[in-house]
């Protein structure tokens, strides 16, 4: 039992190491009809992906040290939902990011925060019934 259990430690050691556990970083870029853009960005990470930061940025850059007072930034496995319209960008979330005091976004950003309504979102989506899209 012992060997068993040393080599299933080094093997979750050596596997930590291997490609599998490597972030994944997605990156959607949104342009208003009068060229402007702005930046849906993610980073999941973990041993079992179970950390997640999303923001929402003017920077294309994939880097990972988000700026709280540039970019709104959402924490944790929930999903946001989004339109893009009217040359601006609608967020719905369960609660609100906070809103970066030295942000000067290229777009309008306006937040929807839907409290125990979020999961209605999922619904509506998942149905086509909506214009909204998973984030």
């Amino acid at each position: 039992m012992k060997k068993f259990t040393y080599f299933l430690f080094v093997s979750m050691i050596l596997g930590c190491w291997t490609d599998s556990y490597k972030p994944i970083f997605q990156t959607i870029t949104l342009t208003s009809k009068s060229g402007k853009t702005i930046y849906l960005k993610k980073n999941i990470w973990g041993m079992t992906f179970d950390h997640q930061v999303s923001v929402i940025s003017n920077s294309d850059k994939n880097e990972w040290k988000p700026d709280s007072t540039k970019e709104y930034i959402f924490k944790g496995l929930e999903p946001f939902f989004y339109k893009f319209s009217n040359d601006s960008l609608f967020v719905f979330t369960r609660v609100n990011a906070q809103i970066p005091p030295n942000a000067h976004f290229n777009v309008p950003i306006i937040q929807k925060e839907m409290g125990s309504n979020f999961i209605d979102l999922f619904d509506l989506v998942n149905k086509g019934d909506s214009t909204l899209i998973k984030f």
